[in-house]
């Protein structure tokens, strides 16, 4: 709970009194839907049994984020065939 009034507070802080579409209400309310996934994962009860706000977010996988260092790659694009010349006119 103490995580989710600091990311609040953050949020707060960000945003002031919001911006268009995201207001510092909804951001509390993902915060602790969040929070009460967490809780899930670990087999506790929910805290806040708030609604997701944020329906957008729903595309965002938080759970893959990894280090960009540490992940391979595998969204390279083909190299290009041909030749490429500096000294053309463009």
């Amino acid at each position: 709970m103490e995580a989710v009034d600091a990311e609040a507070q953050f949020a707060e802080d960000l945003l002031g009194q919001g911006v268009a579409g995201l207001s510092t209400t909804d951001m509390r309310s993902y915060l602790e839907y969040v929070a009460d996934q967490r809780m899930e994962r670990l087999d506790l009860p929910r805290i806040y049994g708030s609604k997701n706000p944020l329906l957008f977010m729903e595309l965002q996988d938080v759970q893959e984020l990894s280090n960009f260092f540490e992940r391979r790659v595998s969204a390279y694009q083909v190299g290009v065939s041909g030749s490429v010349s500096f000294d053309d006119d463009f």
